[in-house]
């Protein structure tokens, strides 16, 4: 009798355990937060180069077999919190915000097809400052709230000279006109060598994708030092005594160009802040 009994309150805990399960094509609601990341990972309240830019966003809902299960936009997206009702089967979110209408029209079946996404920017390499950028972000869903930070596909490059070396005109080189959507581990950026059209400003920024140290982009510089004209080619972008570096997205390279002698000038790399303000206080560092 006790074998019996001991039986029939075995199926009973069983039974009730699989009345518990959710059921995945079942819908959620979940609360979803955007942040616009610097080169700090600090969160900014306002940034002319992110948050004010953002002006629509595509999320691509993947369940954990890495298959695209849904697409959302969010229009007019707000920083502070959407709320979205997902299938329970959907695991990550992959964020791309401002997407060109190739990615806003694309309807892929897995998560490679996203990741390997290249896409063309307009105007490469030289954008204005209000500029929007392309951002893309993800996050794995743990509960009914998810914070995806979004960080920009460009690389910006300032380039300065001073002591008197004035620049009057920059020519960006081995570069590409096109990026991966996310960024690809390790760094691998289809360069095509393309040379861009000289930019005749003293203190030219652009935007750029992001490069490889293999591929780097190069800058051609011209000027005038002492009242004659002078050049200065830029091959690789170097720091910490000579070390090469690698172009990445979302990060800020200033340049400066001193010169030495009327042969020969020195570079100094800088990495700040994205969003860092520029003062007459602001010292290089050695």
């Amino acid at each position: 009798m006790k074998k019996v009994i001991l039986s029939i309150m075995l199926v009973a805990f069983v039974l009730a355990g699989c009345n518990e399960k959710p059921d995945l094509d079942e819908e959620r609601e979940v609360v979803i937060f955007f942040s616009a990341r610097s080169l700090s990972t600090s969160l900014k309240s306002s940034d002319s180069e992110s948050e004010n830019n953002i002006q629509k966003i595509i999320l691509f809902g993947v369940d954990e077999q890495s298959s695209v299960v849904k697409k959302f936009a969010v229009d007019n997206p707000s920083l502070s919190g959407e709320m979205l009702t997902i299938p329970r089967k959907i695991k990550t979110l992959y964020a791309i915000a401002n997407p060109t209408s190739k990615i806003d029209g694309a309807n892929p079946t897995d998560v490679s097809e996203i990741l390997g996404m290249t896409i063309e920017y307009v105007t490469p390499p030289y954008l204005s400052q209000n500029s929007v950028f392309l951002m893309s972000g993800k996050a794995d869903i743990i509960s009914k709230a998810a914070n995806i930070p979004l960080v920009r596909t460009v690389a910006k490059i300032n380039i300065t000279g001073i002591n008197g070396f004035q620049i009057t005109s920059v020519t960006v080189q081995n570069t590409s006109s096109s990026g991966y959507v996310f960024q690809k581990t390790p760094l691998s950026v289809p360069v095509d060598k393309t040379n861009y059209d000289p930019i005749t400003e003293s203190d030219p920024t652009f935007y750029i994708a992001e490069n490889t140290i293999s591929n780097s982009t190069k800058f051609v510089i011209n000027g005038q030092l002492s009242g004659k004209p002078a050049q200065y080619t830029i091959l690789q972008l170097t720091k910490d005594g000579g070390t090469p570096v690698a172009i990445q997205r979302n990060t800020y390279y200033k340049v400066v160009i001193t010169p030495i002698t009327e042969d020969e000038c020195s570079i100094k790399v800088n990495i700040p802040d994205w969003d860092y303000i520029e003062t007459d206080e602001y010292i290089f560092p050695d």
